[in-house]
């Protein structure tokens, strides 16, 4: 026991030193993190709203757009040219004509977006030879689950799903640890005594241990540090 606690301390000490396995299993996954937070910060916690719609009574998509419920604020306007002025003094979002063209003002956002993705998605239903206007926009195919996790902090738990992965590298080490052309320390551990059965269960508990390590550091980085709410 005292030969494996020695074997254990020492592998894991020439692990920290060195710099490729400290960088890629500790401090690349904190700065990754962070750049994740810097770029993503302004859309996690995004409430979108309702989309300004404007558009005249006798529009045949009128009907579609009410069926959408709370997602679409409908603006009635007398002509064209009324519903087009609303846009370009930002009172709508946009202006669907007739034949679902739609008319957006300079600045383009996601209500805009949305707006211009439903059009495209009525005009391709259209296409299959089924009415717009029987389309239910309101039944769900799909289940869909309630968290109290914003969007934009999903985004989060892909990069700690594959950061958990990064214990390869403890692996990468271990190789090197078993053959003596690979590093130094490679030829000590081939020319001593200890037992290479006892060798590969230490490279396997300090490369689970490191990463249960990284992994715990960057979740209190996460959430305490960033104050994302990840739970």
């Amino acid at each position: 026991m005292k030969t494996f606690l020695k074997l254990f301390t020492y592998l894991s000490k020439d692990a920290l030193k060195d710099f490729s396995f400290s960088f890629w299993v500790l401090l690349y996954p904190i700065i990754l993190i962070s750049l994740y937070f810097v770029s993503f910060s302004g859309i996690m916690e995004q409430d979108m709203g309702t989309v300004r719609v404007a558009m005249t009574a006798d529009n045949p998509y009128h009907y579609v757009f009410e069926q959408a419920g709370d997602y679409f604020e409908i603006i009635d306007v007398d002509s064209e040219e009324a519903g087009k002025a609303l846009v370009t003094e930002d009172k709508a979002d946009g202006f669907v004509e007739k034949n679902l063209d739609v008319v957006v003002g300079k600045s383009m956002g996601i209500p805009q977006s949305v707006l211009k993705n439903v059009a495209t998605q009525i005009k391709q239903v259209q296409s299959l030879g089924r009415g717009a206007a029987s389309i239910d926009f309101n039944k769900s195919w799909v289940t869909q689950e309630t968290t109290d996790v914003s969007q934009g902090t999903m985004l989060f738990y892909t990069a700690i799903a594959s950061f958990a992965m990064y214990s390869l590298f403890s692996g990468v080490v271990c190789a090197a640890y078993l053959n003596g052309n690979l590093s130094p320390i490679g030829r000590r551990i081939m020319g001593s005594p200890f037992s290479k059965g006892k060798l590969i269960i230490n490279c396997f508990m300090i490369g689970l241990l490191l990463n249960i390590a990284s992994n715990a550091i960057m979740l209190v980085y996460t959430t305490q540090v960033l104050k994302i709410n990840l739970f």
